[in-house]
């Protein structure tokens, strides 16, 4: 797996749930990298969600003491492009959080 981004502070938190969603949950690479998200960075002490994000992890923080604030917009998290090889094929995504376009080139043996 290739992944690169741009956003911040942020694109560690991005990169690590892609990572997580895609090789211990199973999911396509581009529902991974599509899927609501969720970042802190400890200033400000607050977690930030996107909207659609899963509702009981959201509340379950909120339980144990954090302040949870749900993002005004996608564009404040990390926009993120990846490549991953799997089996023969190779896989590509790039974040619906920015404009992107995926490209190819076949070596003809």
């Amino acid at each position: 797996m290739v992944v690169g981004g741009a956003g911040g502070s942020r694109i560690t938190t991005s990169i690590a749930l892609l990572i997580l969603r895609h090789f211990y949950f199973k999911e396509n690479i581009c529902d991974a990298m599509n899927a609501p998200r969720i970042h802190h960075q400890l200033a400000p002490m607050r977690v930030e969600y996107e909207k659609g994000f899963n509702p009981s992890i959201v509340a379950e923080l909120a339980a144990r003491g954090h302040q949870v604030v749900e993002s005004k917009a996608d564009f404040g998290f990390a926009a993120l492009t990846v490549i991953v090889k799997q089996g023969r094929s190779v896989m590509a995504s790039y974040d619906r959080r920015r404009t992107g376009s995926l490209g190819a080139v076949a070596n003809q043996v």
